[in-house]
């Protein structure tokens, strides 16, 4: 190989489209293996897709979408920016999971005042 030719591991071009596709299976608290079985395909395709190693095909982005239970619409919004918004949502929601009865109640006191 010569110093001119890349390696084809280490051309990466992260496109909006791969960080809403991570994003999305985030959202769904998916492993990149989960993904894979579910739509019939290998983890490392799952994980090219993701970090910009693969292109996203049409095909994958249907199978993709279908099995997250997100729509094309979804897609699109999240590629304006709604991404942030779904983002802190679920984090959210995870804290108050993880909050002690006693704290929950209080934090909800205040938050029906708001």
């Amino acid at each position: 190989m010569s110093s001119n030719d890349e390696k084809r591991n280490r051309k990466i071009e992260l496109s909006r489209e791969a960080e809403v596709l991570k994003k999305m299976r985030e959202l769904r608290s998916l492993s990149v293996r989960n993904v894979g079985d579910m739509i019939n395909v290998s983890f490392t395709t799952v994980s090219h897709m993701e970090n910009g190693r693969a292109t996203i095909h049409d095909e994958y982005l249907h199978k993709f979408l279908e099995a997250m239970e997100f729509s094309r619409a979804d897609f699109k919004e999240f590629m304006k920016g709604r991404l942030k918004d779904e983002t802190l949502r679920l984090n959210f929601f995870q804290l108050v999971e993880k909050m002690e009865p006693s704290k929950l109640e209080k934090n909800f006191a205040v938050m029906s005042v708001l």
